[in-house]
């Protein structure tokens, strides 16, 4: 049994301009929704996953990433028998839901704590509270609305449903889509072999799952695209199970 453990970090809220500053905190409560994963063939880069071959389709359902001890696996997801036989893949495209069920704190741009509060937007990230009062679970959305040009990075796009279909250009999150998908390199190819069919399962860990963007104002002044509470990426280990 060969076992492939790839770390990756997913870059879901990360890439911020260098106009915004941003700080992390833990999220004790951290759900996303997956619908769709694809393996992507040796000629694909950030921005493009070429030979695409579907391993889950369909809805996880909420998967809250917090509640699993750091490492295990939150969910089992697909496997690879959608990939073709001695076919390199050497990227993972992940799509899934903006809208992310969150709970916790960080310390905005002007080095207040701050704690979830109101729910964001598709257009805007979210009020916080101050450190006084109790976290509440809400909805945080992945990934501020921008481009390339406001540091979002080239393996990440937002697109039109859950499916994956009519994506914007590498680099773009739109504030009318609520889908995005994104993409990592493997830390090493994986070329499938003749009767061997991998699974693939998917460990998180959330230590540093919220992060509130710019001087937030007392955490509920200052709103906008990109200031404000967003979901910020969690660790994420894909293993791939032959």
């Amino acid at each position: 049994m060969n076992i492939f453990k790839i770390l990756i970090i997913l870059f879901l809220t990360t890439f911020l301009s260098s106009k915004a500053f941003a700080a992390k905190g833990e999220a004790t409560v951290y759900k996303v929704t997956i619908t769709k994963i694809e393996m992507c063939d040796s000629t694909s880069t950030a921005s493009s996953c070429n030979g695409a071959a579907t391993v889950f389709s369909g809805d996880s359902g909420p998967i809250d990433i917090a509640s699993t001890t750091a490492g295990e696996s939150a969910a089992g997801l697909g496997n690879l028998s959608g990939a073709k036989i001695g076919e390199t893949y050497s990227y993972v495209q992940v799509t899934m839901k903006r809208a992310m069920t969150v709970k916790g704190s960080a310390k905005d741009g002007a080095g207040t704590t701050c704690v979830t509060a109101e729910d964001g937007t598709n257009a805007l990230a979210a009020e916080g509270a101050a450190s006084s009062e109790t976290p509440a679970e809400v909805t945080l959305f992945a990934a501020f609305v921008g481009d390339a040009s406001d540091g979002l990075p080239l393996n990440m796009n937002s697109v039109d449903d859950a499916t994956g279909s009519g994506p914007d250009p590498a680099g773009t999150i739109a504030n009318e889509h609520d889908f995005f998908q994104y993409r990592n390199e493997l830390t090493a190819p994986i070329t499938l072999k003749a009767g061997s069919l991998p699974s693939v399962k998917i460990a998180f860990g959330t230590s540093q799952a919220v992060e509130a963007v710019g001087n937030m104002g007392n955490c509920t002044q200052n709103i906008a695209a990109q200031v404000g509470f967003i979901a910020a990426e969690p660790d994420i280990t894909i293993t791939i199970t032959n």
